[in-house]
């Protein structure tokens, strides 16, 4: 006595039957064998054919970084991070909480340099319920922007500035949120630093702290330019995960070979 499947594979093609077979249904997604097709069930946050698309990220085909509870053991870091240094510069990134109770202070992405203050040439920090944009690390030269990010689904944020009158600018999900000058004007942050995902530098590449920490959380495409990008090149970044090319100094994918205590999750 024979199986139905049995019965079923002798009358058509394999390749055209159980297809669930090549699990095709991609995060955590549920198939289900139809004749000469399948269907995948998307887990929540998913959607799409295969279950590979992010719901609110434009990006889901690169690479994401999932961060656990906050610790000083997370991060992602490149050393000699830019071989000139900037006198203006943009910062984007994706990036996606998943505590809604959080308070006080992450460090989302530290640039620190022998010489500056705190070790810190510039940081955006989140600073619950807002964001934290640091220059040079002194309490006259940071700005707060009353944003609120910690709502479980993904955002797109954006930081320019430019030496030129200090003049800064943030993006949330491709919309100019807020602006201002006198932002460490005329200053030049110098060439050779390092960069930190998650963690608040108090000395180049270390000097972390748990109160600054970032998570439990996951963020994905953070790239850095060294020039301010147009309003028109981050909204195209946020709907369709266009990054500009002109300018671009550190890009994501310098960052995979270079984390510790990070989960990788490729698309």
């Amino acid at each position: 006595m024979c199986t139905c499947r049995e019965k079923l594979e002798s009358s058509f093609p394999v390749e055209f039957m159980f297809t669930c077979d090549s699990h095709p249904c991609k995060n955590n997604g549920t198939c289900t064998d139809g004749v000469n097709e399948y269907n995948c069930s998307c887990a929540p946050g998913f959607y799409g054919t295969q279950c590979e698309k992010i719901e609110g990220l434009s990006c889901s085909s690169a690479y994401r970084m999932v961060f656990g509870q906050p610790s000083i053991k997370s991060y992602a870091s490149i050393t000699n991070a830019t071989s000139s240094s900037l006198s203006e510069f943009t910062m984007c990134l994706f990036v996606k909480m998943k505590d809604t109770n959080l308070i006080g202070s992450q460090c989302l992405y530290s640039y620190a340099t022998i010489g500056a203050r705190y070790g810190n040439a510039f940081y955006v920090c989140l600073f619950f319920p807002g964001i934290r944009i640091s220059i040079d690390a002194s309490e006259n030269d940071d700005t707060d922007a009353r944003v609120k990010i910690n709502d479980t689904t993904w955002h797109h944020i954006c930081v320019t500035w430019k030496n030129t009158k200090g003049y800064w600018q943030l993006y949330l999900d491709g919309q100019l949120q807020i602006s201002g000058t006198d932002l460490k004007k005329d200053h030049q942050i110098p060439a050779g630093g390092t960069v930190v995902i998650g963690q608040d530098q108090d000395k180049v590449g270390g000097g972390f702290g748990i109160e600054d920490s970032f998570g439990p959380g996951e963020v994905t495409e953070v790239n850095l330019w060294s020039r301010v990008l147009s309003g028109d090149e981050i909204a195209t970044q946020k709907a369709n995960c266009d990054i500009a090319q002109a300018g671009l100094v550190l890009w994501w994918g310098q960052f995979k070979g270079n984390v510790t205590g990070v989960k990788i999750v490729e698309p």
